[in-house]
């Protein structure tokens, strides 16, 4: 049995939308799969307590700095 799912509405600028299309092509899904992958990734990061990832106003380390 499929679980219901509820729907999110979310509002990006266009280019947070125009690099969500574009990871859509590259991976061959749609985008309400990616967004839902996208959710549930960052809510197991918070819950682990990753939370730099949230913009607090700092900038976030590049990958060279970590």
């Amino acid at each position: 049995m499929t679980q219901r799912k509820t729907p999110v509405r979310v509002f990006v600028t266009p280019d947070v939308h125009s690099r969500l299309l574009i990871q859509v092509g590259t991976h061959h899904t749609t985008p309400s799969m990616l967004g839902e992958a996208i959710i549930r990734d960052g809510l197991d990061r918070l819950e682990r307590g990753d939370v730099p990832p949230l913009n607090t106003g700092s900038a976030p380390a590049s990958a060279s700095e970590s």
